[in-house]
């Protein structure tokens, strides 16, 4: 009886780690939100390419709900009747997106590929450093509840070593950049056929210099998020099953924060294409927790994985800026 009630207590406790768990990773997500709440108008940049309706060779400029759009249509490819299309508009509720899909159905445009829109309103720098300074508090405060810490003086009696145990996530970073380059110079349509009328549209720079604070908090994010998986859920669940178990629970929660990033990517490119960068993605992700958590296990220090995590969340940043700019 007694150790029946102690299975329970510990299984509700692993439950109870892994729900706050889930919990916190959902405030990271809503607080990198606060420099796009902050900012009032963006300027959206749209292009697609799409089949006109028997009744118009151009799609028209409009207006909805206060939100105006200016387009331009231009031949494609010589010889056909596909169009790009390049729209821009002053958003000001965050709807542009959806009024102008609503407008491309409603004009009976056929979409070939996705829409690429882009934003070249800068963030403001005040909502910036509030969002960094949450995530600094919140990392501390998380840390500040388990035992190990931050794992300071680990850190410093790894000495040289902890630029070794930094290379795997660096390597698997250095695969992930490549995959990015790969599928953001190459637009998948009927089956992998790919030809340069369907490329993918990249941002300007100024553009670039627009969502450069939304990187910078990624790499920041690094911190809270390694305060709660490698910090206080390790410190819970490594207590309460088998290491190899644990490995993959934390890995398991660790691609639940992420999936709201899978969701995204699913949801975009063609039929076959989504479905093949979301697998990737899940995958990267969940051998990237194993990684994170080998880190810990072995060299002790919560800092030192937060450091690996924010040196991936950096390289896989650079090469968005470097295969947009380039592009």
């Amino acid at each position: 009886m007694h150790e029946g009630s102690s299975r329970h207590r510990r299984a509700a406790e692993v439950g109870g780690a892994i729900g706050t768990a889930l919990v916190l990773s959902a405030l990271i997500f809503v607080i990198g939100f606060i420099p796009i709440l902050a900012t009032d108008t963006f300027r959206v940049e749209a292009k697609f390419i799409a089949y006109p309706p028997s009744d118009a060779t151009e799609f028209m400029g409009f207006e909805k709900e206060g939100t105006r759009f200016v387009c331009n249509t231009a031949a494609a490819v010589s010889g056909t009747n596909r169009k790009e299309i390049s729209c821009t508009a002053l958003d000001t509720d965050g709807w542009s997106g959806y009024h102008l899909d609503t407008a491309i159905e409603e004009r009976g445009w056929s979409l070939v590929g996705n829409i690429q829109d882009t934003i070249s309103a800068a963030a403001e720098a005040w909502a910036v450093l509030l969002a960094a300074g949450v995530y600094v508090l919140l990392g501390w405060a998380i840390v500040w509840r388990t035992a190990s810490g931050w794992g300071v003086r680990e850190l410093r009696e790894l000495g040289f070593k902890a630029a070794l145990l930094i290379l795997p996530p660096i390597l698997l970073a250095a695969v992930a950049a490549v995959l990015i380059a790969n599928m953001s110079s190459l637009a998948s349509v009927n089956g992998g056929a790919v030809g340069p009328e369907l490329r993918m549209f990249q941002p300007s720079h100024e553009s670039l210099l627009a969502v450069l604070p939304f990187l910078i908090l990624m790499v920041l994010a690094a911190f809270p998020e390694e305060a709660i998986f490698r910090g206080w859920l390790h410190e819970k669940l490594f207590s309460q099953m088998p290491p190899w178990l644990a490995y993959v629970v934390v890995a398991e929660v660790f691609v639940l924060m992420h999936i709201g990033l899978v969701i995204a990517i699913f949801m975009g490119g063609e039929s076959g294409e989504k479905g093949e960068l979301a697998i990737v993605h899940v995958v990267v992700i969940f051998l990237l927790s194993l990684v994170f958590t080998w880190i810990r296990r072995v060299g002790g220090s919560v800092l030192l994985c937060a450091l690996a995590h924010a040196a991936y969340n950096g390289l896989i940043a650079a090469a968005f800026v470097v295969t947009t700019t380039l592009a």
